[in-house]
């Protein structure tokens, strides 16, 4: 089974102070994160709760986006998982990395 988890990457710190917020995705000890489009301040962030802190700029849009995406990531190891079918973290990305046309 996989690992999901919303991180906040604060190796990547822009000079407003903001950090770049990931979808972290673990399975047989390999990991990818897949860079979301929102930046945010780490004390903004709530890592234990992975979600923003009501204090942080747009918290509603914020925490609506970050449950969208946790939602969409547990439905597609759910519909995997259902299917019986092995995956490598690699197919699991190309499902959670929306697709721009």
């Amino acid at each position: 089974m996989a690992t999901i988890k919303l991180v906040l990457r604060k190796d990547q710190v822009r000079t407003d102070g903001s950090c770049q917020l990931t979808l972290r995705v673990v399975k047989d000890r390999l990991k990818k994160e897949i860079a979301l489009k929102y930046w945010i301040r780490p004390e903004d962030w709530d890592s234990v709760k992975e979600s923003p802190k009501k204090s942080a700029r747009a918290f509603y849009d914020l925490r609506s986006y970050c449950e969208k995406i946790k939602s969409n990531a547990f439905e597609v190891l759910l519909d995997y998982k259902k299917a019986e079918k092995p995956f490598t973290i690699k197919e699991l990305a190309e499902h959670l990395i929306p697709k721009e046309k």
